[in-house]
């Protein structure tokens, strides 16, 4: 999220248990991500996918990890 939006503050306290989360303005623009090994890419196309109409610029995101997995979408799934 941070890295499409503009003013986003995102923390995490030390043990994990609680979330700050302020939302900033979705800009978009070129973003590049290295993905979790955990989760293919399908994992975050999803969330891309259906925050990119409301961006004030186009968004053009570079994913590397995982295409495919057992938990999510296919990355072939998701453009059929």
């Amino acid at each position: 999220m941070d890295k499409i939006t503009n003013g986003t503050r995102i923390e995490i306290n030390e043990t994990g248990t609680t979330l700050y989360f302020q939302p900033g303005l979705l800009y978009g623009g070129p973003v590049e991500h290295d993905c979790n090994l955990q989760r293919s890419i399908g994992y975050y196309l999803e969330a891309l996918l259906a925050l990119a109409p409301f961006m004030k610029n186009p968004l053009k995101a570079v994913l590397r990890g995982v295409t495919n997995d057992q938990k999510d979408p296919s990355v072939s799934l998701l453009f059929l």
